[in-house]
């Protein structure tokens, strides 16, 4: 139902969906009430038709609007919780970039940091006062290796079996071949030619 032409009583179910009393709201919306009190006038508004199916309106739209809201919030709090899900699943990436991080790490490219997330400042032999790095190849070379593998950048590569000095050439293992061959049809056809 669209707006109502008549202002003030647009108004009134306006301040009713607002949450005010039907006395307040047909107060609030202009009307004055003459002899009878305030509430049994705006009670005789409220039960006009035109009035009713526009509270019953509002009322769908706050409803809808309620919905709407409530879905929002649980979207937002779904979203929340994948965020913090997906900073505790491992996956792939994750492993990649914390090892890649291992490296950076272990080659002194980052420094040591405090308690307090800040450069741990050491004195160095010469007296100088300078941020500590700390250098660690052992868990470079583990984080790097891991990372080759994921990669495909390394095969294990087992050792060929010893091989014979003489080795058959292609023509000869061929020939060998042939002859097995022709001496198992000579004894099929020796069974067979025999009697039973």
């Amino acid at each position: 139902m669209p707006i109502l032409n008549n202002e003030r009583h647009e108004r009134f179910c306006q301040g009713i969906a607002a949450g005010m009393s039907q006395t307040q709201a047909y107060l609030a919306a202009g009307f004055q009430c003459q002899g009878t009190g305030a509430a049994q006038c705006a009670h005789k508004l409220r039960k006009k038709a035109h009035i009713a199916q526009r509270l019953a309106e509002l009322g769908r739209i706050q409803d809808m609007t309620r919905v709407a809201l409530q879905e929002r919030l649980e979207r937002e709090v779904l979203a929340e919780a994948v965020q913090t899900i997906r900073g505790v699943i491992v996956t792939k990436e994750l492993v990649r970039a914390r090892l890649w991080e291992i490296v950076e790490r272990s080659l002194q490219h980052q420094p040591v940091l405090d308690a307090f997330g800040r450069p741990l400042i050491i004195l160095t032999p010469n007296g100088a006062l300078a941020a500590a790095y700390t250098y660690d190849p052992k868990a470079a070379i583990a984080a790097l290796r891991l990372l080759g593998k994921e990669e495909g950048m390394f095969i294990e590569r087992h050792p060929l079996p010893p091989q014979d000095e003489h080795e058959e050439s292609d023509e000869e293992l061929n020939r060998r071949v042939l002859d097995k061959l022709a001496e198992i049809e000579a004894k099929q056809a020796i069974a067979k030619a025999q009697p039973e």
